[in-house]
C-alpha cells in the first residue's frame, strides 16, 4: 500500500525528500531508504534525507528541524538550548488503529519507555487489540488463519523444490526474493512455515555458494537470512542459520577482488562486513550511512594473511537480535505461531 500520508501535501513524491520510492521500499505507506549520497533516519521512512555536508549530527546545536540529520531539533528540557535529537521508532501502519505501539529491548524483550530511531538495542512492535493480528494489527482471526494456511503451504512447496530444481543464478535470486517476501511479516507464518522457509533458505545457501555470493543475489540472500533471525527458531534451526551465515560470508569473499573496499551489509538484525586482502589490514564492522555520519563506534579485527597464502578473507558479523529470550529458550514475540 503506497498511499503516502498527508505530510507530503498535494505532491506525494518521495524523491523530493531524498528517498527512494515507496514501490522500491518494503513498508506500506512509507518511502524507501535514503538515496545514495544522502543521510537520514535509516531504512524506509517519511523523514527527509539530506546532504551530509549541510546538516548537523545528533547532539549538535540547532535552530529548526531541517538543520538536523534526524529532522528533529528540540531542547532536552525547559531552558536548555535546542540540539539535534532523535524521534522514537514507529510501528508499521501505526498498528492500523487496532493496537498500541510498544518498545522492547532486543536483549531480553523488556518493555521500554523510549526507543530512538538509530538505537539497535531496541525495537518497536504493535500489541494488537483483541480480535486483531499481524505485524500491523490489520487482520482479524479469520484473516490470519487464511494467511498462515496459504503461506505455510507456499513454504512447504518452496522447500520441496530445493533439491529438485537445477541451480542457476536466476533460480537462486528468484527463490531468495520469494522467501524474502514470505518472511516479511513472520506473524503470518505457522511453525511449519517457519521451519520450511528457513530450511529452503539455508539449503539454498549451502547448495549454491557460487551464486549466492555474486552481486545482487548476495544482497537478497543477506536480507532474507537477516529476516530469519527475527523468527522464533528452534536450536536446530538456529544452528543451520549460523552455518548458512558463515557460508554466505565465504561466498561473498570468493566473489571479491583482493584489496578492494570491504562489502558492507546492514539490517535491523544483522550486519556483515567482508573483505579479501594480501597484507595486514583492520577489518571494521559494517555500518549504515547514519552511523558513519554520527561517528558511532564499531568493532574491528586485524586481518593478517597466513604464511604462504596469497590473500586472506575476513568477515565481521554482528547480531543485534537475541534469538533466545529466556533460559527456557522461548521468546515473547511470535509465540502464537502455531
Amino acid at each position: 500500500n503506497c498511499t503516502l500520508p498527508t505530510l507530503f501535501g498535494d505532491a506525494p513524491d518521495c524523491l523530493t525528500i531524498g528517498r527512494d520510492t515507496c514501490e522500491n521500499g518494503g513498508t506500506d505507506k512509507m518511502c524507501g531508504p535514503c538515496l545514495e549520497g544522502l543521510v537520514g533516519p535509516e531504512g524506509d521512512g517519511n523523514d527527509p534525507c539530506s546532504d551530509p555536508f549541510l546538516i548537523k549530527k545528533i547532539g549538535e546545536n540547532c535552530d529548526q528541524d531541517s538543520d538536523c540529520f534526524t529532522n528533529f531539533c528540540a531542547a532536552p528540557s525547559d531552558g536548555e538550548e535546542k540540539i539535534c535529537a532523535e524521534r522514537d521508532k514507529i510501528c508499521i501502519n501505526e498498528c492500523s488503529g487496532n493496537g498500541e505501539c510498544v518498545f522492547y529491548a532486543t536483549a531480553d524483550d523488556a518493555e521500554l519507555d523510549v526507543c530512538p530511531q538509530s538505537d539497535s538495542s531496541c525495537f518497536s512492535e504493535c500489541v494488537c487489540d483483541d480480535g486483531y493480528k499481524g505485524q500491523d494489527c490489520s487482520l482479524d482471526d479469520n484473516g490470519m488463519e487464511r494467511a498462515r494456511r496459504i503461506r505455510d503451504q507456499l513454504c512447504a512447496g518452496i522447500y520441496s523444490t530445493v533439491a529438485l530444481q537445477d541451480i542457476s543464478a536466476d533460480v537462486v535470486s528468484g527463490r531468495c526474493s520469494l522467501l524474502s517476501s514470505m518472511l516479511a511479516d513472520p506473524t503470518q507464518l505457522g511453525l511449519s512455515g517457519i521451519n520450511d522457509c528457513t530450511l529452503a533458505l539455508t539449503d539454498t545457501v549451502e547448495l549454491a555458494p557460487e551464486f549466492v555470493g555474486t552481486e545482487g543475489t548476495y544482497d537478497i540472500a543477506f536480507e532474507t537470512l537477516s529476516n530469519v533471525m527475527a523468527l522464533p527458531l528452534s536450536a536446530e534451526l538456529l544452528d543451520k542459520v549460523s552455518i548458512a551465515t558463515k557460508q554466505l560470508a565465504e561466498a561473498r569473499q570468493a566473489n571479491m577482488v583482493a584489496n578492494e573496499e570491504p562489502n558492507e551489509s546492514v539490517s535491523p538484525t544483522t550486519s556483515m562486513s567482508s573483505g579479501v586482502n594480501t597484507e595486514e589490514t583492520e577489518q571494521k564492522g559494517a555500518q549504515n550511512a547514519a552511523d558513519r555520519f554520527n561517528n558511532k563506534p564499531t568493532p574491528s579485527v586485524k586481518n593478517k594473511p597466513s604464511p604462504g597464502s596469497d590473500a586472506t578473507g575476513t568477515s565481521v558479523v554482528q547480531f543485534t537480535n537475541n534469538p533466545f529470550k529466556g533460559s527456557d529458550g522461548t521468546r515473547r514475540r511470535l509465540l502464537d505461531n502455531k
